[in-house]
């Protein structure tokens, strides 16, 4: 990692401006984030959730783009490989 670590005060700071929100976690102030909220605050509605604690029609009804992993969807490697792609980042 190059660059500072940034510090936020919750989820949708964090959220704010980013590309993708990728869920690590099952923790609970994640299961019951506001969905159109956080949309207004990607630059594109996308999340990325490797835990699978949001049901995906429910996401994808709030007009999400939603990769989980486990759950016997067949998921598309090219998907998968967009979703979490990032504009490359520049060394000062």
């Amino acid at each position: 990692m190059t660059g500072p670590i940034e510090f936020c005060n919750d989820s949708y700071e964090v959220a704010d401006g980013s590309d993708a929100l990728i869920i690590l976690t099952e923790w609970n102030q994640f299961r019951k984030l506001d969905l159109a909220r956080l949309k207004g605050l990607l630059k594109s509605p996308r999340i990325i959730d490797l835990r699978n604690i949001y049901d995906p029609a429910n996401v994808r009804k709030h007009g999400f783009e939603y990769v989980c992993v486990g759950r016997g969807d067949r998921i598309n490697e090219a998907s998968v490989k967009e979703a979490i792609k990032a504009p490359a980042m520049q060394a000062d």
